[in-house]
This record gives C-alpha cells, structure tokens and sequence, in this order.
C-alpha cells in the first residue's frame, strides 16, 4: 500500500496506553486544558517544574497520567483520528513503537523496524486524516534525531524529563506539571477515601502539609484507605516521622520521603517477612513501564 493514503477512517489506537490511576484528578486548575484547543502542528511538552537541581529527575508528578488523559479525549472526538502511544525512554522503544503504529495505520509494511518508522513519519507528514503522537518518558533529546514526528494534521505530545527536551521540534510549548492546587489535592483524597467518610476528618490540613506533592497525596491516600486512620491521625504521624528523620539527618526531607517510609511500615505491617520491600526493590530494578503483574 503506498504511503499517503488514508486507507481507513475508523479511529486507531496503537500502544498502550496506561491505565488510569485509581482516583484521577483530570487538573482542571493545574492542567495544559484540551488539545483541540491547541493549534495542528504543534508539540505540547510536559515537563517538570523548573528549575531542577542538575542531574536530578523530577518524577511522580503525574505528567504520564496527565498525557493518557488529554490523549483519550483527543481520541474520542478526533472523528478518525490516529493515536500513537510511544515510549521514548530510547531510540530502540521509538523505533519499535513507530513500526507497531505504522501496522495499524495500514501503511506499507517493511521488513526492518527503521524503514517502517521512516515510512510512518513520512505518513504523518502528508496524510490529511487527524493523529496524535505522544512520545511518553524522553529522556534524551539525541534519541529523536531523524525521528522527529510532524505534519500539518497532527499533533505531537511529550512526556519529559527535562523541560530542555524536544527542543528540535519546531512549534514547541513547555507546560510545567508541578503540584496539586488545595482544591485538587483535596478533590484527590475526598475520592481516594470515599468508602469511609470518617476517614476524610482533616483531609484538607493535610494535604496542605503534603504541599499537594502528587506522589505524597498517593502515598498518604493509600496508606490510609488501606487502614483504620483518619486523616488526622496520618497528619500526626507524618509529622513524628518527619521530625525523626529531620533530627537524624540534619536535614528536613521532603514530604514524598516521609510518605514513602510510612508506606513501606503499613505494607511491612500488613504483610510481615519482607515482601513489601523486596517487591519494591524489584520494580525498581525492572523499571516502571509495564511490568507484568504475573511477575509480583
């Protein structure tokens, strides 16, 4: 089949694209808004609030949760329209993530993953039919070279660890994803925490001390759901566990480090031997992008 034709107008989604967190917040406050309202041709890049400390990665703030979302309601009224989801951790995962939705584009197949990915870009740049590329994880902006993904059609959305990233595409905005506002922070642990009720008693102090970190609220929300806590009392021992660590470490840690340790206790406490942290270490180990549970 030559390259160009719009073989097929029914929707086409190739990758996979994360499931949605338990409790999404969509970030109505802190969010770049819909991508229909943003101009064809353009790449929105989320990235972490600047500046960060040099060599250091921001993550945890949500900006892959944030992309799938954005994405799916792009898909959902692109009338047609192509979504590739593509991990782009390296060139090796975009090159394989272009030939997989050169396939489903119905493009001219190819016998090598390079020359698919050559002819599904090329694709991009000429067909008329609306797409969206989100380009999840990039790390390392060299990994694009020649593979840049444009055309007047389409649209192109970045996950990134650096807000310097992608700065060899041409139409680029940066929107920096940083910290729940206090409305969405306590949007988040009202929903996390809807079995109980009782459970939400100083919701909105706490997510006030958390700083609307996204990472922290997840942690504090599901150590909580998992337990007979309020927030109140969560408060309380974050409070201790923070000034423990402050006293011993002469630095006071951040909310998301104190988060994490409280987490490690009640998932040790509720399944005693070690596996809580053993399971940890391994996923760290394997990476974060799609593990599958059968392995846990």
């Amino acid at each position: 089949m030559p390259i160009g034709r719009d073989i097929d107008p029914s929707p086409v989604v190739s990758g996979a694209l994360p499931r949605q967190a338990n409790c999404f917040i969509p970030r109505t406050e802190t969010g770049p808004g819909a991508l229909d309202a943003r101009p064809l041709g353009q790449w929105l890049v989320l990235a972490p609030l600047s500046p960060t400390p040099p060599g250091s990665r921001v993550d945890g703030t949500g900006k892959t949760q944030l992309a799938a979302h954005l994405a799916r309601n792009w898909w959902r009224g692109s009338r047609g329209g192509l979504l590739a989801w593509v991990t782009a951790t390296s060139r090796d995962s975009l090159v394989s993530g272009y030939a997989l939705a050169a396939e489903q584009a119905g493009t001219a197949a190819a016998h090598d993953p390079e020359t698919s990915a050559a002819r599904f870009l090329s694709w991009l740049g000429r067909t008329s039919r609306p797409w969206l590329v989100v380009l999840d994880g990039l790390a390392v902006s060299p990994d694009l070279d020649g593979l840049w993904p444009d055309g007047a059609s389409g649209r192109v959305l970045v996950t990134a660890v650096d807000d310097t990233l992608a700065a060899g595409a041409g139409n680029r905005e940066v929107f920096p994803v940083g910290t729940y506002t206090s409305r969405e922070a306590l949007a988040y642990l009202t929903a996390r925490l809807s079995a109980d009720p009782e459970q939400r008693l100083g919701a909105a102090d706490l997510a006030h001390e958390l700083g609307g970190d996204p990472l922290a609220m997840a942690h504090a929300g599901a150590a909580i759901a998992c337990t007979e806590m309020t927030c109140r009392d969560y408060h309380e021992m974050f409070a201790r566990r923070r000034d423990q660590i402050t006293d011993a470490t002469g630095a006071r840690p951040p909310a998301r480090a104190v988060t994490l340790r409280l987490s490690l206790e009640c998932a040790d406490g509720a399944c005693p031997g070690g596996a809580p942290q053993l399971c940890l270490a391994l996923a760290a180990l394997l990476g974060s992008d799609g593990i599958p549970a059968v392995i846990f």
